[in-house]
């Protein structure tokens, strides 16, 4: 079996960057990896509309130029980045946010880019549910909004059914039971 993104791999002459909507503290950019990048390496930046955030991802990577900027309205134009990795920025925001910021990265995703989402999706089994109880918890100390918004995303059918509704297709799936998520590569259409 191939490395998880490697049929994502651009042509030569696509745009050479790849973009991480939501530098949290959470999950703060990583490294450019494989699946956007002919050589494994690549240029990336870092975005997010919290100072704060964007300060803690850059004091952890150093190597990386980060935007404080509008996931909703970012400053590229169409076919900026041929990579765009959204890390768990969907389940905590209302339905028409996460709508927005699907379209927003489809806008400036290049032609045969990747998205690259990692977020909840509905438990499937008996580690997942467990896993949903377990997280269901901590993200009710988030705050009354973000524990509702996180709710109605799995209601609504998590990460697979919202990806679906926004016209993206899934090119490679890896579900995590223990942390009832997925990371899923997609593409529009």
């Amino acid at each position: 079996m191939s490395r998880f993104g490697e049929s994502a791999k651009p042509s030569a002459s696509s745009p050479s960057r790849t973009t991480f909507f939501r530098c949290s503290t959470s999950v703060a950019v990583p490294a450019p990896r494989p699946a956007f990048s002919d050589d494994g390496g690549g240029a990336a930046l870092g975005l997010d509309l919290n100072l704060r955030m964007l300060k803690y991802a850059a004091s952890r990577r150093l190597e990386v130029p980060f935007l404080c900027a509008d996931a909703l309205q970012t400053p590229f134009r169409p076919g900026t980045f041929r990579g765009i990795v959204i890390s768990f920025a969907l389940h905590e925001k209302e339905p028409a946010f996460r709508t927005r910021l699907l379209e927003e990265a489809k806008r400036i995703l290049a032609p045969g880019g990747r998205l690259a989402l990692v977020d909840f999706e509905r438990p499937w089994d008996g580690s997942s549910k467990l896993a949903y109880l377990y997280i269901s918890a901590i993200e009710r100390l988030a705050g009354r909004g973000h524990f509702q918004n996180g709710r109605d995303f799995f209601r609504r059918g998590g990460l697979r059914t919202l990806l679906r509704e926004s016209g993206l297709r899934e090119v490679e799936r890896r579900d995590n039971a223990a942390g009832t998520c997925a990371l899923i590569l997609a593409v529009p259409g």
